[in-house]
């Protein structure tokens, strides 16, 4: 598997920025996974829309699904100009009525709601899900084929009960969202720097890829406390472009 970065800044993204996105890349399909601000003009510089095999999308906050909203007319334009003829398929949580206001275009898109009893099989990919601890339904992400496992642990409060995930995990991709100044008393949303160091230290990834950065830190200077905090795997800093293979 091969994971490319293509946003990382949240709540909203800074000037040359995106919010969280990532694409997933395994057996020559493309899955996009989260669509925050910018990641759509950013993801068509790394391949061909009409490309795209599915998306996934955590949860319905806007600041990791805006961009799915104008990605609907990109694969509208698709179906007029007879470049795509299958509906891309997506997957969200969220109850029907809510999942119908958000997908105008039902024609061009196939629209799943994935829950914790979700199993997807696409291709030799396995697919399975975790609520985490947020404001709103949330899912973590377990990809996982014969050889390696790949988490995407999306939005997380410090109360996600990520046992179910606890098997080996080739890369991990965490939220860090504080700063450990800007911590709350019980952060039951997000995760800061020793929150981060302390799951990692509990699920033991061989590598970590960190997210969901606001946009005034220095990555610098999250990747140091992380690391005084004792963080267990290799360490990745997020930037455009950057390649994980798992």
């Amino acid at each position: 598997m091969k994971v490319t970065v293509i946003g990382y800044q949240s709540p909203y993204p800074g000037p040359d920025h995106a919010g969280p996105g990532f694409l997933l890349e395994h057996e020559k399909k493309y899955y996009l996974i989260d669509v925050g601000s910018g990641v759509l003009s950013r993801l068509q510089k790394m391949i061909d829309l009409n490309k795209l095999d599915a998306v996934f999308i955590s949860h319905l906050h806007h600041d990791h699904m805006s961009d799915f909203l104008v990605l609907q007319y990109a694969i509208q334009m698709q179906f007029i100009m007879e470049r795509r003829t299958k509906p891309l398929p997506v997957y969200f949580p969220g109850i029907p009525n809510q999942i119908a206001d958000l997908i105008p275009f039902q024609h061009f898109i196939d629209p799943h709601i994935i829950d914790e009893q979700t199993l997807l099989y696409l291709n030799d990919l396995e697919i399975s899900f975790l609520r985490t601890e947020h404001a709103v339904p949330c899912f973590a992400m377990k990809f996982k084929t014969r050889e390696k496992t790949f988490v995407y642990g999306a939005d997380s409060g410090t109360g996600t009960k990520w046992s179910p995930f606890a098997d080996q995990t080739d890369l991990l991709i965490l939220e860090c969202t504080y700063m450990q100044k800007d911590r709350p008393a019980r952060p039951s949303a997000h995760l800061a720097t020793s929150d981060v160091a302390e799951i990692s230290q509990w699920l033991k990834p061989k590598q970590l890829l960190l997210t969901h950065f606001y946009p005034k830190y220095d990555p610098k200077e999250i990747e140091k406390e992380v690391v005084d905090y004792g963080v267990l795997g290799t360490l990745h800093l997020p930037e455009f472009g950057k390649v994980v293979f798992v």
